[in-house]
This record gives C-alpha cells, sequence and structure tokens, in this order.
C-alpha cells in the first residue's frame, strides 16, 4: 500500500488516470472501474492491463489521502494479480481509513 496527498476537491477519475499514467514506459489499458466500500472514506477498484500483466488496483480515499493497493504476485505474467483476489477481499474488508 501506498499513501499519496488528496484534495476533495480533485476528480477521482483524474487523479486515477493520471496516476496510472504517471510512468510513459508503460503499456497501460483500462478493463474496467467501480466503485466500492471502503469504511471511513471511498474506494475505486480497477481492473486492466499493464504491460501484458493483468492487474486489479485498489484507490481508496479520505479526506487528505489517497491510498494505492497493489496486490502482487512475483513473476506471474499469465494471470497478473488474480490469485490475490480472495487475500484483497479479506484485507479490504478489514481496512479503515481516516
Amino acid at each position: 500500500m501506498s499513501v499519496f496527498p488528496y484534495a476533495p476537491s480533485t476528480s477521482v477519475a483524474d487523479w486515477i488516470s493520471a496516476r496510472i499514467g504517471a510512468d510513459p514506459s508503460l503499456v497501460v489499458t483500462e478493463r474496467s472501474s467501480e466503485d466500492i466500500t471502503i469504511n471511513g472514506g471511498t474506494g475505486v477498484k480497477w481492473n486492466g492491463v499493464i504491460d501484458g500483466a493483468p492487474t486489479t488496483l485498489v484507490y481508496a480515499f479520505s479526506k487528505d489521502h489517497a491510498y494505492e493497493i497493489a496486490p502482487s504476485v512475483i513473476n506471474e505474467t499469465v494471470a497478473g494479480n488474480a490469485p490475490c483476489a480472495d487475500a484483497l477481499q479479506t484485507f479490504l474488508s478489514q481496512l479503515t481509513i481516516q
């Protein structure tokens, strides 16, 4: 998990696009995104492909911070981080941000 400053006046969609697109050397394709419930804030689950690997990222937003949750499977390029799906759901169900 990484944390970044965030201003509530910033568009969540624009913030996520800027964050994911920050490295111009990566090839990024979004498949879907959906709002999710996060205790103490709001959240977005992003699904796509980054450099050929299926990827899920979760962004949680509080009043002053944005949190990027990036589950990772070492050396996995075919399934991406899909093997982490159950652990990610468990983590998110217990996450509370302030």
